[in-house]
């Protein structure tokens, strides 16, 4: 499921219960609690929550990170480099169960990107210099629970997506899946399952499947290759 989008134009996060706390740290190492960071609002809804955000460079636009319970953690590492204020970390939606961790790595970019991360053992985490398009869906939850003999049968599975990927515009990865460093996965792609431990594959199709391996990709434009 795909939120729909609404503009965010509180800027000013807050803490909503006992032990919740937005702590950003600049480039110097200096923290500052519970500040006010310009296009991200962060909601508290339980206790004992933790949202780091690193860097003086690091970009919002029209973000929201959202804690439903208590003991969860959410990180975004800084923007190492210069990043073009269009190409930033716009549309970012978390949201986190109880017990969940979402963890973003450096030089993060997006143009719209939900994620759901279920309980502990379902964490999400997405690595290093990531290029996400717009409508993009992460989930490490069904969302809802299926139960047989009155017993759950669907619970949630840690998402790992590696170094370097490139996701195009209304791609998901659902649940259990890892996906390699500088990977592909294209338009529309519906990742179900973890397909290759190879580095450098495409990623097509609904199921997803590797259409072709050892490729690599750039930010750069592609009129500066032959």
């Amino acid at each position: 499921m795909i939120f729909k989008k609404k503009r965010i134009n509180k800027q000013i996060s807050r803490d909503y219960g006992s032990g919740n706390v937005l702590v950003w740290e600049l480039d110097d190492g200096t923290k500052t609690y519970n500040p006010e960071i310009q296009g991200l609002e962060v909601r508290f809804s339980g206790k004992n929550n933790t949202c780091y955000v690193y860097g003086s460079k690091t970009i919002f636009t029209n973000s929201l990170i959202i804690f439903n319970g208590d003991d969860s953690t959410f990180s975004i590492d800084n923007q190492t480099q210069k990043v073009d204020p269009g190409f930033a970390i716009n549309n970012l939606v978390v949201f986190m169960n109880k017990g969940a961790n979402v963890k973003i790595g450096k030089n993060f970019t997006c143009g719209g990107c939900d994620i759901v991360a279920d309980n502990r053992g379902a964490d999400i985490e997405i690595g290093d210099d990531c290029m996400f398009s717009k409508e993009i869906v992460i989930r490490s939850t069904d969302g809802h629970t299926i139960t047989e003999n009155s017993k759950k049968i669907n619970p949630g599975k840690p998402v790992r997506i590696g170094n370097h990927c490139w996701f195009g515009m209304r791609c998901a990865v659902l649940k259990g899946v890892t996906i390699p460093d500088n990977c592909i996965v294209s338009f529309g792609a519906v990742v179900l399952s973890s397909l290759s431990a190879q580095v450098g594959n495409i990623i097509a199709g609904v199921p997803a499947k590797v259409v072709k391996s050892g490729v690599n990709w750039t930010r750069d434009n592609y009129d500066d290759f032959q």
